[in-house]
């Protein structure tokens, strides 16, 4: 994840579904929320090692690839390097060694798997996908100058590439590993998002609105219809496991409606925040997800600009089980990337500390060294 998430005209991952009013619980305040979780309430893991890396060769981390491994890069003259460190058994793994820069490296929802986004120019994109381990499955060259990737969050074989030429015109492609054979989609939308094995979503933009949102449309991958939802206030989507969650906005009330909904068992459950802006755009804080029931996100006390907000964000916890959850963090909005389970979170400037949300222990988890 995901990520800082700024709401642009096209830079959307939507889906929706149709309600069941009979399985749909609301919850409209937001105050009083229950208490935050404490030490007490769950068992305390301590985190028991730091890695020392050379401060010339570290380029960045990437995240998590289980509880206790976490996923970085180093480069050095002879290329650049994945590799994983175990916090419990002070362990550090080589995944892969490419000489070719690399922009981005996306993990798969499964831990399985891994891309490397790679280029040696502006005119191409290489596409590298990787077991964990470092067995090279296929790789994938675009004529772009620059690329979307979308992984299919169950299937590693499948994935979405979306190309950027230097007129601003795209191309969108979905690509199969299993039978590499890479297929045209005609779509409107550069960014879509799998809602199923044989669905993609995305966003219809009103002409020069960035705030009003827009209908969703939906493509099937069999015959390429093209369905368009009735809801036409769409800004934000997201999936995990069996759940996705809808944002849409209220702009009359100024309210963001988060809808998280269990595709499995068809039902709902809504909850309302004040809707948070960057001036021209809204404004989404990264969705972090927990478990197969709850997310993380950050929320405003009042409705207004990022700019006034940003240092009173207080971060909750979404259920299905529960209302609105504060956790107990005062440190208003910094960046997070947490494990599966949501125990464990990166955050702060480079991502060099980890924190035990339950426990508040903190450790600085990597230390630069010198040769």
């Amino acid at each position: 994840m995901k990520r800082l998430i700024i709401i642009l005209v096209g830079i959307l991952f939507i889906y929706g579904c149709k309600e069941d009013e009979s399985n749909v619980v609301v919850s409209t305040e937001l105050p009083p929320v229950e208490s935050p979780k404490t030490s007490n309430d769950v068992k305390e893991v301590k985190i028991p090692s730091q890695y020392f890396a050379k401060s010339e060769e570290f380029d960045r981390v990437i995240g998590w690839i289980s509880e206790t491994e976490i996923m970085f890069l180093e480069k050095n003259m002879e290329g650049s390097h994945v590799y994983t460190y175990d916090l419990n058994s002070n362990k550090k793994t080589h995944h892969a060694t490419v000489e070719m820069p690399i922009n981005d490296v996306i993990i798969h929802p499964s831990k399985s798997h891994f891309t490397l986004l790679m280029s040696e120019n502006s005119l191409q994109a290489i596409i590298g996908i990787y077991e964990m381990g470092g067995t090279k499955v296929d790789e994938l060259t675009i004529e772009s100058s620059e690329i979307v990737f979308e992984w299919h969050p169950s299937q590693v074989e499948l994935m979405t590439v979306t190309a950027f030429y230097e007129d601003w015109t795209f191309d969108t492609f979905m690509y199969s590993s299993k039978t590499q054979i890479l297929e045209l989609i005609s779509s409107s939308q550069p960014f879509l998002e799998w809602a199923s094995v044989n669905e993609l979503v995305g966003v219809e933009w009103k002409e020069n609105d960035a705030l009003s949102g827009g209908p969703l449309t939906t493509i099937s991958i069999a015959d390429g219809s093209i369905s368009k939802s009735e809801e036409s206030n769409y800004i934000f989507v997201d999936y995990y496991e069996e759940l996705s969650l809808t944002v849409q906005i209220d702009q009359d009330r100024e309210l963001f409606i988060y809808k998280l909904s269990d595709l499995k068992n068809k039902t709902e459950k809504i909850f309302e925040t004040p809707a948070i802006s960057n001036y021209s755009q809204w404004f989404i804080p990264e969705i972090i997800w927990t478990n197969q029931e709850s997310f993380l996100t950050y929320i405003s006390p009042n409705p207004g600009l990022l700019d006034v907000n940003q240092s009173r964000l207080e971060l909750v916890e979404f259920s299905f089980k529960s209302e609105n959850e504060r956790v107990e963090f005062d440190e208003g909005y910094v960046q997070l990337i947490c494990s599966p389970n949501g125990e464990y979170c990166l955050k702060g400037e480079g991502l060099f500390t980890i924190i035990n949300l339950n426990s508040r222990e903190e450790l600085k988890w990597i230390e630069y060294i010198s040769e």
